[in-house]
């Protein structure tokens, strides 16, 4: 899923570099990719998997040996509220339609997991509550009951 910006700027591209309309370039940067495709292309995938076949290591650690980091796209912007879900995690949900006229979830997309897309979204109504009534807080703990497995994720 594309930013506002990179969309923007995919659309600016394909006007500028390829001679589209405004509307063909949004055709285009809406069109969906055939079954097979991914988010990388064949020199990092192939780079990626090479690290994964020399050692045992998660995924996140094989980015890492090809000089780059698998998630880390922080910004250090302090928001005053948190948004959407799908807004921010925009590469583990489902793609939306992009148009600025839908709702959040027809706009970003969502976790297919109902559970999951409804406890995401009570948590942001609860932790933007607590912003409002008592101002940003330092730190959040969210403790997660999986089975008889115990998560604990420090910092929000």
């Amino acid at each position: 899923m594309q930013s506002d910006a990179d969309h923007d700027a995919l659309v600016a591209w394909l006007m500028q570099q390829h001679g589209l309309s405004r509307d063909q370039a949004e055709g285009a940067a809406h069109a969906p990719l055939p079954e097979g495709y991914g988010r990388l292309g064949v020199t990092a995938t192939t780079r990626i998997l090479a690290a994964l076949e020399a050692h045992v290591i998660p995924y996140s650690a094989a980015v890492a040996t090809c000089g780059w980091h698998h998630s880390d796209e922080r910004t250090g912007e302090v928001l005053d509220a948190l948004p959407y879900y799908g807004q921010i995690l925009d590469r583990h949900v489902i793609p939306g339609s992009y148009d600025e006229a839908d709702d959040d979830v027809t706009r970003y997309g969502r976790i297919i997991n109902p559970t999951v897309h409804i406890g995401l979204n009570q948590l942001r109504r609860l932790v933007n509550r607590i912003i409002h009534v008592y101002g940003k807080p330092d730190e959040i703990v969210v403790e997660l009951a999986r089975g008889d497995c115990q998560v604990a994720d420090r910092g929000f």
